[in-house]
C-alpha cells in the first residue's frame, strides 16, 4: 500500500514533483471515489479528480494547517464535484421553444452540441406522442446522455446525429477509427435499450 514520508507536506510546499506525485498515488483513488458519489459519471469523476489535484498543486503553498489535509482535500473535491454538477446540468439544460438553429450554429462553429441541442435533430412527427409524453421523451433522453459521458456522446452526436463522416469525427475528436467505432456502437447499444419504451433508433 502506497505510504507517504513523514515530511511530505513540507517538500510538497516547497515543490518537489516526486513528492507531489506520492500525494496524488495516495490520494487519488479516494478523491475518486467521493467525486463519483457525486457526480454519478466515471468521465465527470475523472475531470474532478485533475481539478482538484491542479488545485491542490496551486494552492497548496497557501494551506496553513489549521485543519488536516485530508479535510482541506475533501472541501476542495465536493466543492470541484458541485462545480461539475452545475456546469452539466446548465449544459445540458434544454427548452423545446429556443431556437431550433441552435444545434446547427453549434456544429458549424465546430463545437459538439450538448444533448439538449442535439434533441432538436428529431422530428417530434416522427415519434406518435402527445406534449405531455414529448416532455417525457426529451427529459429521459437527456438523463440517458448525460450517464452516456460526454466521449461517448460526443462521438455518437457527430456521427449518428449530425452524419458526420468517421475522417472528419476522428480529426475533430482526436481519436483512432477503433476508438470512435467503439463508442458508437457503445452508445448506440445503451440508447437501444434505454430508450425501449420508445422504440427510439
Amino acid at each position: 500500500m502506497q505510504t507517504l514520508e513523514p515530511n511530505w507536506l513540507k517538500l510538497v510546499k516547497k515543490g518537489d514533483q516526486t513528492a507531489f506525485q506520492k500525494l496524488y498515488e495516495y490520494y487519488q483513488p479516494r478523491v475518486f471515489r467521493l467525486a463519483i458519489k457525486y457526480t454519478k459519471n466515471e468521465m465527470d469523476a475523472e475531470d474532478v479528480v485533475q481539478e482538484v489535484f491542479a488545485t491542490v498543486y496551486k494552492q497548496v503553498k497557501n494551506f496553513r494547517e489549521e485543519s488536516s489535509f485530508d479535510t482541506w482535500l475533501y472541501r476542495i473535491t465536493v466543492n470541484a464535484a458541485l462545480m461539475k454538477l452545475r456546469a452539466r446540468r446548465k449544459e445540458e439544460h434544454i427548452s423545446i421553444e429556443d431556437n431550433p438553429d441552435q444545434v446547427d450554429q453549434c456544429f458549424s462553429q465546430g463545437r459538439v452540441p450538448s444533448v439538449g441541442d442535439a434533441l432538436r435533430y428529431i422530428k417530434t412527427t416522427e415519434l406518435p406522442l402527445n406534449q405531455a409524453q414529448w416532455k417525457e421523451f426529451i427529459e429521459e433522453l437527456v438523463r440517458a446522455g448525460e450517464e452516456m459521458g460526454k466521449a461517448r456522446w460526443e462521438a455518437f452526436a457527430l456521427s449518428v446525429i449530425q452524419g458526420m463522416s468517421e475522417k472528419e469525427v476522428t480529426t475533430k475528436l482526436r481519436i483512432g477509427l477503433n476508438a470512435l467505432k467503439s463508442r458508437v456502437h457503445r452508445g448506440r447499444k445503451f440508447l437501444k435499450k434505454r430508450m425501449k419504451k420508445y422504440q427510439f433508433n
